[in-house]
């Protein structure tokens, strides 16, 4: 991918702030997935051009603050924002995704949505949009970007070579797999809540 060589030729000039610019702003500039980006810094993790700790460190809050910045964007200036998407096919498709996720998984659409790559950027917006709880967007959206950092970075670490066939499994296989899983949980948690409130009203 060019773009991502171009990318990462400024973590080679410019180091760490440059990988934390690219995962905060890159969304919304550079057209490669985030999961590329986040292996291939455990790729050059692995290679010596960054130290472990930091790089990882600071990937992953680049990719909280690419969170925040879209939450911040939903609560504050959704309407403008929303009227120059709605003009675009693809973002309008996403953003009618994006709503379909919240109305059928409230909170926990900011876990679900990271099988739906492009989608996922559009649940934080739309939950500030909503006027969402920050602490309740605190919750979800960053507990399930801390798993998904460490399991692309790993996967950068110990096969980057191979960064194109995982990426191309991951998109035909393991989102599917992930999707059903997190529905799993999902209808799981909501059962256990029910149970649990039966019981109160019981009592």
């Amino acid at each position: 991918m060019m773009e991502l060589e171009t990318a990462f030729h400024f973590v080679n000039e410019f180091g760490y702030l440059a990988l934390f610019f690219i995962l905060w702003i890159g969304f919304f500039g550079i057209p490669v997935p985030n999961e590329a980006i986040v292996m291939t810094t455990g790729f050059f993790v692995a290679s010596g051009i960054l130290e472990p700790i930091p790089a990882l460190v600071i990937t992953y809050i680049g990719v909280l603050m690419s969170l925040n910045t879209l939450y911040v964007f939903g609560r504050f200036f959704f309407f403008p924002i929303q009227n120059k998407l709605l003009h675009k096919p693809k973002f309008k498709q996403y953003i009618q995704k994006a709503t379909q996720l919240i109305e059928r998984f409230g909170p926990f659409a900011l876990v679900v949505s990271y099988c739906f790559p492009g989608v996922r950027h559009f649940v934080p917006f739309l939950t500030g949009s909503m006027k969402m709880k920050f602490g309740t967007f605190l919750l979800y959206s960053y507990s399930t970007a801390a798993v998904w950092t460490v399991i692309f970075f790993s996967c950068g670490y110990f096969f980057g070579q191979h960064i194109d066939v995982i990426l191309t499994h991951f998109y035909s296989i393991g989102l599917p797999i992930l999707g059903t899983l997190f529905i799993i949980i999902f209808l799981i948690i909501r059962t256990r809540r029910k149970i649990i409130t039966a019981k109160q009203n019981e009592s």
